[in-house]
């Protein structure tokens, strides 16, 4: 056994995103970062913002367009509004009450599981369960 079996071990490093390219600068002095940068405390002079402005382009953000049929179908993508698509498409199928036969008596789909036959079976369940043995505990 090494000493380096003995060191915890580390999850593998996740790839590090790209260097701050302006770490270095934050630590400079004042002077120093004004010179480096070919400023002054008094700003850019007029032919020093003029060169800057032809070599970088203007210091703008482009603008993002979106797509608003996109945008628009995007509010009908989810659990939500997929329910609601459901029942516009199973509607049609559910009978309608009528004057001759009321909606008490209209024809209806038997519930996919009853839930008092599911219920009266998880008490029959617990009541052959054994009582949990805690410390402590005494069943009445």
């Amino acid at each position: 056994m090494t000493a380096s079996d003995t060191l915890p071990r580390t999850a593998p490093s996740r790839p590090e995103a790209k260097a701050d390219p302006n770490e270095a600068l934050k630590s400079l002095p004042m002077p120093k970062l004004l010179t480096k940068l070919g400023s002054s405390t008094d700003g850019l002079t007029q032919a020093e913002a003029r060169k800057r402005l032809a070599q970088y382009g203007p210091n703008e953000i482009e603008e993002t367009k979106t797509n608003e049929l996109l945008k628009f179908l995007g509010y009908f993508w989810g659990p939500i509004p997929w329910m609601i698509e459901v029942a516009v498409v199973l509607q049609p199928s559910i009978p309608k009450p009528t004057k001759s036969q009321p909606l008490h008596e209209t024809p209806r789909p038997p519930p996919l599981r009853n839930p008092t036959i599911s219920a009266g079976s998880a008490a029959a369940r617990r009541a052959l369960r054994p009582a949990a043995k805690w410390p402590g505990f005494a069943p009445p």
